[in-house]
């Protein structure tokens, strides 16, 4: 009984390997033939490729002799950049200004671009692009980065990596950020400017919120001085101590107060300490009240004039020889299939 259920089992196992190995004598001939299909279908597209070379040829000199005829009679675009800092959480009001600005061109609305700007509509439709980036740098990531890990505590600075941080931040928390302006007219984008600008600086919140930011620096500032007053008065009686401490005493009876080496240098180191450090809160005040001074600091000006701005991928010399090689193509492909169903119809 024990022999023939053995028996029975190698034979399973026989026919196991035979199913599997059959199983990869499948899988390796559809391999083979798909390998072989691909490489036929490659050959015969490079035939067709070889075959209707002149015509993609002719078809790309031609698209290329209209486009460069496009090209020289298409009006040339300048390019004009501003770099600015808002201050007071302004920058989203101004990535929405510029958004509506843009918006305002691609629905070809000269008229309220010319109203808001204070323009002719003859150069509101000059205007072809508006556009704002942040300018962020590794350097600056790694500055700003820091400045945020210092307000954290010891667990969370463990937690959030540089790398964490990259990922999650948003470039509308960069300090400094560029308008750019797309223009026909090489001097329009200059006459923007204060209109850009002014629509955030006048705006009530922002005014607000700046006259309350100066009130806050202002109080802190006269908080820290007394404080700076007091603590040069404690010198001052400090070194009364000192002096009196080292005269010689009389016998009278009275109270005196006397410190140790290690205590006059520890009092004197504590009150150095104390002075530098509200000092340098004074300054960071100063320069915060600097920097506020603008709802939006304007960092560099647009030009005068701007600079031509050449996009290769808009240009027809590039889009059209691609556009006509690919309508040839698939004209080729369509007279083929043509005549291969005229066969088919005659068989």
């Amino acid at each position: 009984m024990e022999d023939k259920n053995k028996s029975l089992e190698e034979i399973d196992l026989a026919q196991l390997l035979i199913l599997v190995s059959n199983s990869f004598k499948k899988a390796k001939n559809s391999l083979i033939r798909l390998l072989k299909f691909a490489f036929n279908k490659i050959i015969h597209f490079c035939i067709f490729i070889q075959v209707h070379f002149l015509k993609f040829v002719i078809s790309g000199i031609v698209g290329l002799v209209i486009g460069f005829a496009l090209d020289i009679n298409k009006p040339e675009v300048y390019r004009s950049s501003m770099t600015v800092e808002p201050n007071l959480g302004s920058t989203r009001q101004l990535y929405s200004n510029i958004e509506m600005y843009d918006e305002l061109i691609r629905a070809e609305d000269t008229i309220e671009l010319a109203r808001i700007f204070d323009i002719s509509p003859k150069d509101a439709a000059s205007l072809k692009e508006f556009s704002v980036k942040a300018l962020v740098t590794k350097n600056r990531m790694l500055s700003t980065y820091d400045n945020y890990i210092s307000t954290l505590d010891s667990s969370a600075r463990n937690i959030i990596s540089f790398k964490s941080y990259i990922e999650d931040f948003d470039p509308i928390d960069a300090k400094t950020h560029s308008i750019t302006v797309d223009a026909e007219n090489d001097k329009v984008v200059k006459q923007l400017e204060n209109t850009i600008i002014s629509y955030i600086s006048n705006n009530p919140y922002y005014k607000l919120k700046k006259e309350t930011t100066d009130i806050n620096i202002d109080g802190s500032k006269r908080i820290l001085e007394t404080q700076l007053k007091d603590i040069d008065t404690l010198k001052r009686i400090y070194r009364e101590v000192i002096i009196n401490q080292s005269k010689p005493t009389s016998g009278a009876g009275g109270t005196s107060i006397t410190f140790s080496d290690k205590e006059v240098k520890t009092k004197e180191f504590e009150l150095l300490k104390e002075t530098r450090d509200i000092s340098g809160e004074v300054e960071a005040l100063n320069i915060a009240k600097i920097e506020n001074k603008n709802i939006v600091n304007v960092i560099s000006n647009f030009p005068e004039r701007g600079v031509k701005y050449y996009n290769w991928i808009n240009r027809y010399a590039v889009l059209l020889p691609l556009v006509a090689i690919i309508v040839t193509f698939f004209i080729l492909c369509l007279i083929k299939f043509n005549r291969f169903l005229r066969k088919y119809k005659n068989i």
